[in-house]
């Protein structure tokens, strides 16, 4: 903030040094060592997606599950300080608690000691497996 007095040119008030406050669903920076919040969002999206009965990743309700990053997001995994989210489309055929176990073990040797929260967002048939 500045003021200025007529004459005597311009005179800058100092103002006490405040830290910006951190609102609680800011993410704190990733610790020293680990991996970026984006790399590692972007190395469980091509997990998830490697998974065979997993036909796409899906952003949730709103949009609401996915990392932003500078310039664009990875929709369909939210990294957490404490957690991970991940929402998916499944293919028909299994069991979804059987699917959700797949995509929960092949994220687990990336995730640390984050819990995993999968989402079912929805279940679709695959194009060979639909009756003709």
């Amino acid at each position: 903030m500045s003021r200025r007095r007529r004459g005597s040119g311009a005179h800058r008030v100092a103002e006490p040094d405040v830290p910006p406050q951190r609102r609680d669903d800011d993410a704190p920076p990733p610790r020293r060592g680990e991996e970026s919040y984006a790399d590692l969002a972007r190395a469980l999206a091509e997990r998830v997606r490697a998974c065979p009965d997993v036909a796409d990743l899906a952003a949730g309700p709103f949009g609401t599950i996915a990392t932003y990053l500078p310039g664009g997001k990875v929709s369909g995994v939210a990294v957490r300080p404490g957690e991970v989210e991940i929402a998916i489309v499944a293919r028909y055929g299994r069991p979804l608690p059987r699917i959700a176990e797949e995509v929960r073990d092949a994220v687990a040797p990336l995730i640390g000691d984050r819990r995993v929260h999968i989402v079912v967002e929805d279940v679709t048939v695959a194009a060979s497996a639909a009756p003709a």
